[in-house]
């Protein structure tokens, strides 16, 4: 059963990790949709984000420091989930269905990630 749960961190962390790491390339873009979302962002406060994205995760991929890298992790997803694909404040039916998309798997891998913290 060890083997599972060393692949299921593996497998959860990979694409978050992924995330982390490549919107660090992106600082701008993300900074400018953050402001258009309302949010007061800045680069640095973007790549801040991004760092405790990855922190986290890591502290789940290498099993150090769980409880804190899975609550990191799972109010980053909340935060970004509520902020950046807040779909109930879309007015176009195409866009709001993509948020509703995005926003409903934040909120399935925060729930893993509070897994995660729990054990």
């Amino acid at each position: 059963m060890e083997i599972l749960f060393i692949a299921g961190r593996f497998i959860y962390t990979l694409p978050l990790l992924y995330q982390g790491i490549t919107n660090l390339g992106q600082l701008e873009r993300l900074t400018n949709r953050a402001r258009g979302k309302g949010l007061p962002a800045s680069k640095v406060t973007t790549a801040a984000a991004m760092v405790w994205l990855i922190i986290g995760t890591l502290a789940i991929t290498f099993n150090f420091q769980s409880f804190t890298g899975g609550i990191m992790v799972a109010l980053f997803l909340v935060f970004t989930g509520s902020t950046i694909h807040n779909f109930w404040a879309v007015p176009d039916p195409a866009t709001r269905k993509q948020d509703l998309l995005h926003f409903l798997k934040n909120l399935s891998l925060a729930g893993a990630a509070l897994v995660f913290a729990a054990m």
